[in-house]
C-alpha cells in the first residue's frame, strides 16, 4: 500500500476534533496558563491535583456556575485532552 492509499485517518487514530473543540482546549489551556505565569504553550499535557483545583475555579469564574462533578470524573480528568472532554459532557464549552 502506497502512502497515497492510505486513509488520512487510520483506525488507530482519533478524527480531527471540530474547530469548536479547538477553541475549547485553546480556553483550558489559557485558563491553565494562569496557574503559574506561564503561556498556554508552555502548559504540559498531564494535569496535577493543584492544576486541577485551580482550573475548576477558573471555570466556574468564567462560566459563572458551580462546578459539579462526581469523583469518576475528576478521575478522568488528568491530561487536557480529557479536561477538555469531561467539561464538554458537562456542558462547560466545547461540543459536548
Amino acid at each position: 500500500m502506497t502512502d497515497l492509499e492510505r486513509p488520512a485517518h487510520p483506525a488507530t487514530e482519533p478524527a480531527a476534533a471540530p474547530a469548536a473543540d479547538h477553541r475549547h482546549r485553546d480556553e483550558v489551556l489559557a485558563m491553565l496558563a494562569t496557574y503559574g505565569e506561564r503561556t498556554p504553550d508552555e502548559v504540559p499535557e498531564t494535569v496535577d491535583s493543584l492544576e486541577l483545583a485551580w482550573l475548576i475555579h477558573q471555570v466556574e469564574q468564567h462560566y459563572g456556575r458551580p462546578f459539579d462533578a462526581d469523583d469518576d470524573a475528576l478521575a478522568r480528568m488528568t491530561t487536557v485532552t480529557a479536561v477538555v472532554r469531561v467539561l464538554a459532557e458537562l456542558g462547560f464549552g466545547g461540543t459536548g
